[in-house]
């Protein structure tokens, strides 16, 4: 789920510093670099040094880490389908419109 979570903000983002990839999870870097370590050792995203500061370790997803996300994304609309599929549409509905009105409270 971690590692999941590291290539859904990498993905929103297309390239990320993983400086500040660590600060948007509120981890330490040395805990991200672990994590991209492996996602790296995966195929799931390229690693660089940024060209305008060498400093600065860029992150970007792969083809195949593109991939996960999507195939994970329909596993979970499959989930979400079935679990949903026992109740009526307008009962789907007030759940939905439920989880908006939660969600503009929340942020």
């Amino acid at each position: 789920p971690f590692q999941y979570h590291i290539l859904l903000i990498v993905e929103r983002a297309d390239t990320m510093p993983v400086t500040k990839l660590a600060d948007e999870i509120k981890a330490s870097p040395s805990v991200i670099t672990a994590s991209i370590t492996r996602l790296y050792e995966l195929n799931l995203v390229e690693r660089y040094h940024s060209k305008r500061d060498r400093r600065k370790v860029m992150v970007e997803l792969t083809n195949k880490g593109k991939q996960v996300i999507q195939a994970a994304e329909k596993d979970m609309q499959q989930g979400v389908e079935k679990l949903f599929a026992c109740y009526k549409e307008e009962e789907q509905q007030q759940f939905l419109t439920l989880c908006r009105q939660l969600d503009e409270h929340v942020t």
